[in-house]
């Protein structure tokens, strides 16, 4: 079992009632962005998929970065630079 999977599993647990699971990722605003930033928001990714996998109604919550940069001025979401950044690397 992926670790995402146990800890989705855990969620579903302890949270049986629950209809819709939100998982918060966001990037610290501090310093410049690099690949350590992707830990938080993966994290998150890969355990809103082990709940979507189990047929749960799940998704990824991030606030926008407050660091001004690439991302802020072209209004690019941290689930679109996941979603872009999962199709770069291989899973």
């Amino acid at each position: 079992m992926h670790w995402s999977e146990e800890i989705a599993q855990r969620i579903v647990e302890r949270h049986p009632e629950k209809e819709e699971y939100v998982c918060a990722a966001g990037i610290s605003p501090s310093g410049s962005i690099h690949i350590g930033n992707f830990r938080d928001i993966a994290t998150s990714y890969f355990v809103v998929r082990a709940l979507r996998a189990m047929g749960k109604k799940a998704r990824l919550q991030g606030d926008r970065m407050k660091k001004s940069g690439e991302f802020v001025e072209n209004n690019i979401s941290q689930e679109a630079i996941v979603k872009r950044a999962s199709e770069t690397l291989s899973f």
